[in-house]
C-alpha cells in the first residue's frame, strides 16, 4: 500500500495517510466503509472521491455507505465533473444504464467515478523524487478512536463461508495475419458457424408462479425492489421475483414487491403480482418517478423498519448499487453485492453466491443481521411463468419525506442505441476490445 501511495503523492498528492492495523483484517464493505468514513471525518474534506470498484469485489458499495456514515449526499458512476454556477456546488455527469444525468452536487458530498474520467499516466522521475519528500502518515484504529469491535471481522456484519474456484472452458481463438480483411471474414464465418445469427430463443421460464401461501410467517418476508426503465419492470424484477419463490417456499414466508413511483405505478401492480408478488407495497406519488438517493433510502428505510421483512433483493444495476448500499449504511446490516445465485442451505440459513476476482472465484456469503440484503446481477435467475389469475394485494407506503435532496437533477438523457438494458435478456453478446480506438470505427 505504500507504494501505491508513494505514486499518489508523485503524482500531485500533497498528504497521504494509510489506515493500517491488524484489527482492520477481515472487514467486509460495511467495516470498511465505517473505518474510512471515521478518517474522513477527521480530514473534514469538503469533496471525497472513490473509484467505482475494488478490483478484488467490485461490489461498488464501498462509496455509498461512506456517504452514508458521513451524512453526506453521493453521486456515484460519475463520468465527468465541473464547477458548478455558484459557490460550494459541483455540476457532475452520472453514467447510468440508459444514458446519462446532469447534477448540481451541493458539497460536501461524496463522489465514486468511473475508470475513464480522465486519462492515466505515469509519475516522472521528477516527480518521483518530488513525491519522496511529502508526508506519509500511518494511522491505526487508536487513531480513529471508537470501539475497536466496530471495525475488520468484528464489525462486518457479512462473513465468507468458503471460497471456491471456478473452471471457464474458453477456446481461446487466436486468428492471425497481415491481410485485416481476411482476418475478419475468418472471424465473421467463425462466429455464424457458432450460430451467432441464429433467431435468438427466449429464456424459457420451466416453473409457474406459485400460488398465495395461505398463512406464510410475517417475519420470514422475501422482498424484491421493482427497478423501472421506460415506466416498466425491467427483467431483472421478474428474475429476482422468480428465485423468490422457491426461497420463500423454504422459509415459509410471502414474496413482496416495493414499488416506488408516479401514481401511474398503480397499474404495473397486476404484472408484478402474476410474476410471483404475492404482495405489493406501493409508494406512488408525484415527484417519484425519477430515481433520487436520499428519497429512495428514506422510503425503502423506513418500510424495512415497520414491516421487517428477512431478506431484500435489489437489481445490481447503477441505481441498484447506489440505493442498497445506502440502505444497509443506514440499517447497519450487511450487503452482498453482485449475487449469482441464492439459495437456502441445510439449517435454513441463505447462501448468497458472489463472484470474485472477474469470476474466477465463487463463494458463499452470509449474514450475521437482518434483514439479509443482496443485489444481484441481471441475467443470472429465471423468471417463472406468469399467472393472471392471481388478485392484487396491496398496501400503501407512506409516500412523504421531509428531508431536502442535496443533489438536483439538471438534465437526464436516454440514449437510445446505448442498448445496455438489452444485455439484460441477450442472447448473444459480442464484445470488442478498446483497441479497437473507439465506436467510430466499429462499423470497420
Amino acid at each position: 500500500a505504500e507504494s501505491a501511495l508513494r505514486d499518489c503523492l508523485a503524482l500531485g498528492a500533497d498528504r497521504a495517510i494509510h489506515l493500517s492495523d491488524s484489527v482492520f483484517a477481515g472487514a467486509d464493505t460495511l467495516a470498511t466503509a465505517r473505518a474510512l468514513a471515521m478518517a474522513l471525518d477527521k480530514l473534514e474534506p469538503d469533496l471525497v472521491m472513490c473509484g467505482m470498484f475494488s478490483i478484488d469485489s467490485e461490489t461498488g458499495q464501498v462509496p455509498s455507505e461512506i456517504a452514508e456514515l458521513m451524512n453526506r449526499p453521493q453521486i456515484t458512476a460519475a463520468r465527468k465533473i465541473m464547477p458548478g454556477d455558484v459557490s460550494n456546488t459541483l455540476w457532475v455527469e452520472r453514467q447510468t444504464d440508459e444514458g446519462f444525468q446532469i447534477y448540481e452536487l451541493t458539497l460536501p458530498a461524496v463522489i465514486s467515478v468511473t475508470e475513464l474520467i480522465i486519462a492515466g499516466r505515469r509519475a516522472t522521475e521528477e516527480e518521483q523524487e518530488s513525491g519522496k519528500a511529502k508526508p506519509l502518515e500511518v494511522w491505526t484504529a487508536a487513531n480513529l478512536g471508537g470501539d475497536q469491535s466496530l471495525f475488520g471481522e468484528a464489525g462486518s456484519p457479512t462473513w465468507v463461508a468458503d471460497i471456491r474456484s471456478t473452471h471457464l472452458d474458453r477456446a481461446g481463438t487466436v486468428i492471425s495475419g497481415e491481410n485485416p480483411q481476411e482476418a475478419a471474414n475468418l472471424i465473421a464465418n467463425y462466429l455464424k458457424e457458432n450460430g451467432l445469427f441464429q433467431p435468438r430463443q427466449q429464456r424459457e421460464m420451466t416453473q409457474p408462479r406459485r400460488p398465495v401461501p395461505s398463512n406464510p410467517d410475517p417475519r420470514r418476508a422475501v422482498w424484491v425492489f421493482t427497478e423501472l426503465v421506460d415506466g416498466r419492470p425491467r427483467l431483472v424484477t421478474h428474475e429476482l421475483l422468480g428465485a423468490a419463490q422457491e426461497m420463500a417456499d423454504g422459509l415459509d414466508g410471502e414474496v413482496a414487491a416495493v414499488l416506488v413511483g408516479e401514481p401511474d405505478a398503480a397499474d404495473l401492480v397486476p404484472d408484478l403480482v402474476a410474476s410471483g408478488a404475492d404482495k405489493v407495497y406501493l409508494a406512488s406519488d408525484e415527484g417519484l418517478g425519477g430515481y433520487d438517493t436520499e428519497c429512495y433510502t428514506s422510503l425503502l428505510v423506513s418500510a424495512i423498519k415497520c414491516y421487517q421483512p428477512h431478506v431484500v433483493l435489489i437489481p445490481s444495476t447503477t441505481n441498484g448499487r447506489d440505493l442498497a448500499s445506502r440502505v444497509a449504511a443506514r440499517l447497519q446490516v450487511g450487503l452482498t453485492g453482485d449475487c449469482v445465485d441464492l439459495n437456502l442451505d441445510a439449517d435454513g440459513n441463505v447462501a448468497q453466491l458472489k463472484p470474485a476476482f472477474g469470476g474466477n472465484i465463487v463463494s458463499p456469503i452470509y449474514s450475521r443481521t437482518t434483514p439479509i440484503m443482496a443485489t444481484v446481477r441481471p441475467g443470472m435467475l429465471l423468471a417463472r411463468r406468469p399467472d393472471a389469475s392471481v388478485q392484487p394485494n396491496v398496501v400503501y407506503l407512506d409516500r412523504s419525506w421531509n428531508g431536502e435532496s442535496r443533489v438536483r437533477l439538471l438534465k437526464s438523457m436516454v440514449e437510445p442505441d446505448l442498448g445496455a438494458t438489452k444485455l439484460d435478456d441477450a442472447n448473444v453478446v459480442v464484445a470488442v476490445g478498446m483497441g479497437v480506438g473507439g465506436p467510430e470505427n466499429l462499423p470497420v
